[in-house]
Formats: C-alpha cells, structure tokens, sequence
C-alpha cells in the first residue's frame, strides 16, 4: 500500500520540472516499475536530451548525489556503432558461410534474405508512422501555441490576483516547458534521415549471395536502431503533446470559470442604494425588481433622474422614452454617458438627485 502510494507520488512529480522524479532506464518516465529512480530539483528535456540539476539517484540499492546530468537517447536506446553492426554482419556470415554451396544451403540463404527483407521492411514502416506522427504533433503544437498565447492575454485581463489567476499562471508555464519539450523533440527526430546503412557497392567486388545476404542483414540491424530511436523519440514527443493539451484545456476551463467568478462578483458589487438602480446587468438581463422599486420611488420623487451607461444603445432610448411618458411636471430625465472599467458596456443604471 505505501509503495503504491510512493509510486503515485512519484508519477505525479514526474509531470513537475522542479522536484522532478524520474528514471533513467526509461529516459526520464517514470513508472515505478524499476527499482532505481532520480529525484532532481529541476529537469528539463530538449530534443534527444534529458538535462537534470542537483540529483539524488538510486541505483543498486546504492544512493549517490549529481550536480548536473545529460541523458543522451542514443545511449538509453543502446544503438550499435559502424563497428559493432561489422562485427555482428561478419558473425553472420560465418554462420551461413557453414550452410555450404549447395542448392540446399542457397535455398536456405534466400529464405534469409526474404526474411530480411520483411524485418527491414517493418522497421520501415513504424519509421513512416512515428514520422506522419510527429509532423501532426508539430503541426496541433503550433495551434496549441497560438491559442496559449490568446489564453495568456486572457490571464493577464484579470485585475483582481486570487489564488486561481496564479494557479492559472502556473499552468501555462508548465504548458510552455511541455510544448517545448514536445516540440524539441520533434525536430530532432524529424532531422534525422537514417543511419549507418550498407555499401550494395561492395557487390561490384563479390556478387556471392552471401555477400548480398551480408548487406541485407547491415541494412536490417542499421533499421532496427533506427526504428527504435524514432518509436521512443515519438513516445516522448507524444508524453509531452499529451500533457500539454490537458494543461491548455485546464487553463482554459480556469480562465472560464474565473471569469464567470469575477462577473458574479462584480454584478454582486453593484448594489442598489435607495437612489440608484441596476435595471440592467452584465449580462445584459433586465432586473424587473429594480425597475419595480424605481417606479415606486419615482411616485413621490421631485427633481432629476439619471440614466447611466456606458455607451448609447437601443436600450437606454427605449428606456428614456417610457420613463418620459410617465414623468410628471417637476421631474427631469437626464442620460449620461461614462467611461468606466468597472462598468461593462450593457449595465444600465438609473439614479435619483445628484
């Protein structure tokens, strides 16, 4: 039970660039599934690296403390150098160099290199879909972007600073790490055109089939890497796309609410007195009560009448024009127009006196 608690915990910092929880053998994920992890007070990931400030890390039950750590992807991916795929091509062909020359052993040969053929070809394809991923990602990235920046106008409107305009605040700076993460990532896998491959033109000094058999199987182990590189590099662009789009529907959800919040606040700010009257509010609804209790006083009231407003509309004409009907001799109907940030443009008051 603590453990999954912990490991929640440890999920939920792993969304945090500060007290960031993470694990290297996942390339900065966190699943609670290994039993080494990094706690570092700030981590920040750009393209094909994860960098972290001041660490603790756990590692074979072993604690020890870094100042600074570059994750490098290519090396959590373990992908084979120009020699290592040699090394392993030579091996191979020493295997089927033991097949013999005889039609059995070519039959055996040619089953390799359809084989290899088809595992190439499926590399190939999960390249082509990371790729067609990650350009929609760039692509949805640059809207989301746009639409952030609208939201953070929205934000910064806001005159009164309460708990969620900072909470707000907060989210769209979690928005731009994670869309910059995401984004960093993306042009860095979609820079990369392809790895170590192998040199057909050695078939011009040995057109064997088992050197043909040797090429095929570079080209498979040299696509395999990079298949493998682009599927994890997309699965992070995709982590980052991800909680970036909740934060921006958070955000905006926020910013919704919090204006509704502040209208109610303020529309409960304008209080009749006995001589003032709100008939009309911000959310241009006639407030029949209002407009009741003004004809009552107005029975038995002498001097000027006010109509205020913020701007000249139908409504304030219609309004001056059936009060005008039922004034007496000693009562006069003044409009005055304001300009005011506290007043919206639709609110209408009427006011006796001065």
């Amino acid at each position: 039970m603590i453990n999954s608690f912990l490991i929640l915990i440890g999920r939920l910092l792993n969304w945090l660039p500060l007290i960031h929880v993470s694990s290297d053998s996942d390339f900065g994920s966190f699943d609670g599934k290994h039993s080494g992890f990094r706690i570092s007070l700030f981590g920040l990931s750009v393209g094909q690296f994860k960098y972290y400030y001041f660490s603790l890390i756990k590692e074979n039950n072993t604690y020890k403390f870094e100042i600074f750590k570059k994750l490098d992807l290519t090396i959590v991916c373990n992908l084979k150098s120009e020699n290592e795929l040699n090394n392993k091509a030579s091996s191979y062909v020493d295997v089927i160099t033991e097949y013999g020359e005889d039609a059995k052993a070519k039959d055996k040969i040619s089953y390799h290199i359809d084989l290899l053929k088809e595992k190439s070809s499926q590399s190939q394809s999960r390249i082509s879909n990371s790729f067609t991923k990650l350009t929609n990602y760039r692509v949805f990235l640059l809207t989301m972007s746009a639409s952030s920046v609208y939201l953070l106008s929205e934000v910064a409107k806001f005159s009164d600073f309460n708990y969620l305009v900072i909470f707000n605040y907060f989210l769209l700076i979690l928005f731009f790490l994670f869309s910059f993460s995401s984004f960093s990532q993306v042009t860095y896998a979609l820079k990369v055109k392809g790895y170590i491959k192998s040199k057909f033109s050695d078939l011009k000094k040995d057109t064997s089939q088992i050197q043909l058999a040797k090429s095929y199987y570079i080209d498979f182990l040299s696509l395999q890497d990079e298949s493998q590189i682009a599927v994890s590099i997309t699965k992070n662009a995709e982590k980052y796309f991800n909680r970036s789009f909740l934060i921006l529907v958070l955000s905006w959800i926020i910013v919704f609410f919090t204006q509704n919040h502040l209208t109610k606040e303020q529309n409960n700010s304008l209080v009749s007195y006995t001589d003032e009257f709100v008939i009309t509010d911000s959310s241009n609804k006639t407030n029949i009560e209002q407009l009741s209790q003004f004809f009552e006083k107005l029975n038995s009231y002498e001097g000027e009448i006010y109509i205020i407003s913020t701007k000249s509309s139908d409504g304030v004409k219609k309004l001056s024009g059936f009060i005008e009907t039922v004034l007496i001799e000693k009562q006069v109907l003044k409009i005055v127009t304001i300009k005011s940030k506290t007043l919206k443009d639709n609110v209408i008051l009427l006011k006796f006196g001065d």
